[in-house]
């Protein structure tokens, strides 16, 4: 074996073994910010474990920031100017359908779904699909304020089809528009349900809140009382 064959693999065992070090670093990170530790408390763990290899303070601090924001991937981010499959025009097409199926899905769990990285998944949501990040505790919070308003203001019978867009409008449209057809099966029964709200027009909407709107002001009026006529 000569010189630079032993050079060269001396470079690359070294060159593994920062690599491990670092990564060993970045777990034990995690693990402090999964016990609550702060960024001070496992930058002086970190330093007393691992002593002179240890990763500068600033570095520590950065990768404690990333797992607080919710980030599990210990490795590197890809390099500019490489391709990167968690970043590909499939992977940005599949987040973009799962987010809009349901939107208040979390990074954590958007990320599990489409098995990246929550860092990756986060800036496909801002950079690639340009969405923002919204408080969800606030969002939930506001929905009960609302959700129990509601409750307590605007009660009303159990069931009361007449004041029931579907029950009114919705069902006895497409019970019209398919009356006098024959299907061969339920699935296509069920498709053809389906598909029927779908060919309504704005204006068939618009119509509907207008009647809508006349039903709740002669139950007001009433008192709730039964009234004939539509």
């Amino acid at each position: 074996m000569n010189d630079n064959s032993l050079k060269s693999d001396t470079f690359i065992v070294s060159a593994v073994f920062v690599m491990s070090n670092k990564l060993e670093q970045r777990v034990c990170i995690k693990f402090c910010v999964k016990l609550g530790k702060s960024a001070t408390e496992t930058f002086e763990m970190i330093k007393k474990t691992f002593e002179d290899e240890a990763m500068s303070r600033s570095k520590i601090f950065e990768w404690h920031k990333r797992f607080i924001e919710g980030r599990e991937d210990i490795n590197d981010d890809s390099h500019a100017g490489r391709s990167s499959i968690s970043r590909s025009l499939e992977m940005v097409a599949k987040v973009r359908k799962i987010i809009r199926s349901d939107r208040r899905m979390t990074i954590r769990e958007l990320s599990s779904e489409c098995n990246i990285s929550s860092g990756s998944c986060q800036t496909i949501l801002t950079e690639d699909l340009g969405m923002r990040r919204v408080c969800e505790k606030w969002s939930r919070n506001c929905c009960l304020k609302i959700k129990k308003i509601i409750e307590l203001n605007c009660t009303s019978p159990s069931y009361s089809p007449d004041l029931a867009p579907c029950d009114f409008f919705l069902f006895p449209k497409i019970k019209t528009d398919l009356k006098g057809q024959r299907f061969d099966d339920i699935e296509t029964i069920k498709k053809n349900v389906v598909d029927q709200p779908k060919q309504l027009k704005v204006e068939d909407f618009q119509h509907c809140f207008k009647k809508w709107q006349e039903r709740w002001d002669k139950c007001i009026t009433s008192g709730g009382e039964y009234f004939e006529g539509d």
